[in-house]
């Protein structure tokens, strides 16, 4: 008899006592290894093979899949002695070999790094909703396959914690990749080697708001974009968090996918977009957006009037005037940076590194973010991947292709929106 996650956390204690058992370290070992969150997660999306989590033997013993096969818990432990790294998110057992979870075969021995494979498949119910979901094209129509970009959060600031990335073909298989290091993040600017994992570690953690914003990608769209997945998963990488991010990740494979996003953004700009939008206040917020829209037609009625040679004129005066003053700006902040680490290397790097490209919007394999004493003069060592230029991404051309998943208190893989109507990003639409 199948049941669900839910039902074995509020009713299996009770069971167990009636029935003389106890399997408290069954439930112990499922929370300290994360997978009831994966099985949960699993269980609550609409898959062609609906998942099953958990058995009960004739005689009331848990029982799991390994392999494709149900194994009553005991064996399970005994066998194979299944511990969590909780740094590396890996789940080993006692001879050290890697397992993942997949929701139709249960436990496998596979590698949860560079070893790209699809999560899950779609029900044809699941896929022609989602399809229903996009709005396309009149030459969009046939586009079947998806890619998805997820922000996570009810706030601007709360939002850049992560970014993430989906890629979903037009069968309804689902890539969930992420960018990852198998140790702690430190939260400098030191450097430190980064993995594509096979399942992005916040999928299943509990969310407030989850922007989701999908478009329909054609058959070689979708086959670049995976291609790129694959050979990044290769190919030795970096990780820092101004650039070469899980933010430069996604916007990685959206290029790959022909969708150009360009998330480079300085310090100053990046913090102005954290702060919160005036306009949005409440009481003032009609008023204050009311001068704002006056202001901004002005300066381009003034900028549209004046003659071409003035405004060039203008910006060469400008930057004349500032350029000392922005220069001693730039050294200052590069120092800062030096300060926090940007020299700095968490670990070696792995493989051959290339110290000449600042990576934002591609990721890449580089020893440091400054690796030469040139580079305190240089602007772009300075640019962060920023997600808010996502956001803004999802906020505006995107609106409606975006709806906001909300967490209803159980982990879950938030894809397809519900019917009967899509709630996008401050509206709705049809």
């Amino acid at each position: 008899m199948g049941i669900t996650t839910s039902a074995i956390v509020a009713s299996w204690g009770a069971n167990w006592s009636a029935l003389g058992q106890d399997h408290t370290d069954f439930l112990n070992f499922l929370r300290a290894t994360k997978l009831l969150y994966s099985m949960r997660g699993f269980e609550h999306t609409e898959l062609e093979v609906p998942s099953e989590a958990f058995r009960e033997d004739v005689d009331g013993h848990p029982m799991i899949q390994v392999e494709g096969e149900w194994t009553r818990w005991s064996e399970v432990e005994r066998g194979l002695g299944l511990h969590y790294i909780e740094g590396s998110k890996l789940l080993l057992d006692r001879d050290e070999n890697e397992w993942i979870y997949t929701p139709t075969s249960g436990l496998i021995q596979s590698s949860r790094y560079n070893n790209i494979a699809p999560i899950c498949r779609l029900s044809r119910a699941a896929m022609e909703q989602l399809d229903a979901s996009v709005p396309k094209k009149a030459d969009e129509i046939e586009k079947k396959n998806y890619i998805q970009l997820i922000t996570a959060g009810s706030s601007a600031v709360s939002r850049t914690n992560h970014v993430g990335i989906r890629l979903i073909s037009r069968a309804g298989d689902v890539y969930s990749p992420g960018f990852e290091t198998m140790n702690a993040i430190v939260i400098t600017l030191k450097s430190q080697n980064a993995h594509i994992s096979q399942l992005d570690f916040r999928e299943f953690k509990p969310f407030e708001d989850r922007p989701t914003t999908t478009v329909a990608l054609s058959d070689a769209q979708f086959n670049a974009a995976l291609a790129r997945t694959i050979e990044l998963a290769q190919k030795p990488m970096r990780l820092n968090i101004m650039g070469s991010s899980c933010v430069t990740f996604a916007s990685d494979l959206m290029h790959a996918a022909g969708i150009g996003i360009d998330v480079g953004q300085y310090p100053l700009g990046m913090g102005y977009g954290l702060l919160p939008k005036l306009e949005n206040c409440p009481y003032l917020g009609g008023l204050i957006s009311m001068v704002q829209n006056c202001v901004y037609s002005l300066f381009l009625m003034i900028y549209t009037c004046t003659p071409s040679c003035i405004l060039t004129l203008g910006r060469w005066v400008v930057d004349i005037i500032l350029y000392v003053p922005m220069k001693i700006a730039t050294i200052f902040r590069n120092f800062l940076m030096l300060a926090l680490g940007a020299a700095g290397e968490v670990e070696p790097a792995e493989g051959l590194v290339n110290d000449n490209e600042i990576y934002v919007n591609k990721v890449g394999n580089f020893s440091s973010r400054i690796t030469s004493f040139w580079q305190i003069f240089s602007d772009d060592v300075g640019l962060i991947a920023s997600p808010l230029k996502l956001i803004d991404w999802q906020d505006g051309l995107m609106r409606a292709h975006t709806y906001i998943h909300k967490y209803d208190g159980s982990p879950k893989l938030a894809i397809v929106p519900p019917r009967p109507e899509y709630h996008v990003l401050q509206g709705d639409v049809g």
